[in-house]
């Protein structure tokens, strides 16, 4: 088994790898700054959230004062684990596929030259760098088993604080619709198998429950693709196993009349669904008037963002893209668009490649089903969001296997570092 040998002692988290089956208490107790900051950002941005209107797109409130605080302190740590040579940081930044990302969001940066407001796109653009640097930080230190603990973590905390707390002022099956959570946590869906341990077990089927309330559409389709992805990439029998499962499915739908457009698309109309609920024209509308009036480098990063908040098109506003394509040809231009897929493209190309990367279907699967999710939520290509959290935290975790620094094994209790 190939192993990375760390030129520096992994501090803290590295107990972790042995304690992973204590439970979630312990597991807890021995996180890192990184990690706990993370977890506290949820239910921080839960604790001072106002409803902000179209026209409010750069306002600064005492809310937005409080995030930059929190930037900041966050900043400054993110810096500090850079000045002082973590070797697993930088192993992971500035190598493939991360570096791709880094360089998208290093053009954020530039982008405060060209952009309208220079400095909401240079806040914009520093917040989502320190983000950035700050999950790649989180992650790491800890092997395949504890990345999986502290991801599920993150999305109960996600779940708890921004999607099961709306019971509290609104008991009904319609409060629950939520697709920001379930398209944040919907890999989890996938990745949550390997989790072991009985509590670990638990926390898992609140996931899977919050991601079926949130009847949300785009996660429900997400969930089918990815569910054919682990299927079609499965190994001998789990892959006949999947097939005769789907047959099964197909065959009890037919037997019974089982409307299952109406499951998928729960709520919305004929014309909600061809137009995604008013996105598809707008998306139009806006590439029309504004993406090809800049092609080449967009608006600046954040402001590109605000086009469909800004102005309207036939009385339709969005307050962001909802979209990682458009975020990013709104933002960056069709450069900023080159780099993302360039990132995608080395990404899989070297999963295809290590032959040794465990648990790749289900892997496979849990991409997939980001990757559609992507298409209706703010993500990679555009300012802080949770969507950005979640899949970064799958990126970086994908990463740390291709570079070879915390598992190999296709048993996850038998992948440590090597310090």
């Amino acid at each position: 088994m190939n192993r990375l040998i760390h030129k520096q002692r992994v501090p803290d988290n590295s107990e972790l790898s042995d304690r992973g089956s204590k439970g979630i208490l312990e597991f807890v107790f021995h996180l890192r700054f990184s990690q706990w900051m993370l977890l506290i950002y949820p239910v921080f941005l839960f604790a001072i959230r106002r409803r902000r209107y179209f026209d409010e797109a750069y306002s600064i409130d005492t809310s937005a004062y409080l995030q930059i605080i929190f930037s900041c302190v966050v900043g400054l740590y993110a810096l500090k684990q850079i000045l002082s040579g973590n070797y697993n940081l930088r192993q992971l930044l500035f190598r493939r596929p991360l570096v791709w990302l880094m360089f998208y969001y290093l053009l954020a940066i530039f982008s405060g030259v060209w952009a309208e407001r220079p400095m909401y796109t240079l806040y914009r653009s520093f917040e989502i760098l320190v983000f950035f640097v700050l999950i790649v930080d989180a992650l790491a230190s800890l092997d395949l088993n504890n990345m999986l603990k502290f991801q599920a973590l993150f999305g109960l905390v996600l779940i708890i604080s921004w999607h099961f707390s709306s019971l509290f002022y609104w008991f009904s099956f319609k409060s629950l619709h939520n697709p920001l959570v379930s398209g944040t946590v919907i890999y989890l869906v996938f990745l949550g198998l390997l989790l072991q341990g009985i509590r670990w077990k638990i926390l898992y089927a609140i996931i899977i429950l919050s991601v079926l309330l949130a009847t949300s559409s785009a996660s429900y389709l997400a969930l089918l693709l990815g569910m054919g992805g682990t299927i079609i990439f499965s190994s001998g029998g789990k892959r006949f196993l999947g097939l005769g499962l789907i047959l099964f499915v197909s065959l009890v739908i037919l037997t019974y009349g089982i409307n299952f457009i109406d499951i998928i698309f729960w709520g919305k109309s004929e014309q909600n669904i061809m137009t995604m609920s008013g996105r598809i024209p707008v998306w139009q509308w806006v590439y029309d008037q504004y993406v090809l009036q800049r092609p080449y480098f967009g608006y600046g990063f954040g402001m590109g963002e605000t086009l469909a908040r800004i102005f309207n098109f036939s009385g339709l506003r969005m307050q962001h893209m909802h979209n990682v394509v458009m975020g990013a040809l709104t933002n960056l231009g069709f450069v900023g668009l080159t780099l993302f897929l360039i990132f995608l493209f080395d990404n899989t190309i070297l999963m295809i490649k290590e032959k040794n990367f465990p648990h790749r279907s289900i892997f496979i699967g849990g991409g997939l089903a980001l990757a559609l999710n992507a298409m209706s939520i703010s993500s990679l290509t555009s300012p802080i969001s949770f969507g950005f959290i979640g899949q970064v935290l799958f990126v970086v975790m994908i990463a740390c296997g291709l570079n070879g620094m915390t598992f190999k094994s296709k048993d996850p209790s038998h992948s440590k570092n090597i310090t």
